[in-house]
């Protein structure tokens, strides 16, 4: 085997690989925006919901025994559910 041609199969190698990479790619980005981003905005939206009702009712969660690993941190009390940064941030 010559030079020449194991130059021709390593180009020909690199080639099909590059193919599988960009189709992986391209699967990935369609996986992503078809299956994954829809959910991640229906957990948003629903996330953002239950916060603003939370917001309005101004409601202190309380929690007992939340941590069955931590047996220490006894209540746990949410509240004040406002962010300095709002919701923005996070989606857009």
């Amino acid at each position: 085997m010559g030079v020449l041609e194991e130059l021709r199969q390593q180009t020909n190698l690199k080639k099909v690989h590059d193919d599988v990479q960009k189709t992986r790619e391209q699967i990935w980005q369609q996986n992503y925006e078809n299956i994954v981003l829809p959910k991640m905005q229906h957990i948003y939206y629903y996330l953002k919901e239950v916060i603003d009702h939370l917001k309005f009712i101004d409601h202190k969660l309380k929690v007992k025994d939340y941590s069955q690993r931590f047996r220490k941190f006894e209540t746990l009390t949410q509240q004040n559910y406002r962010s300095k940064y709002g919701w923005s941030w996070w989606y857009r």
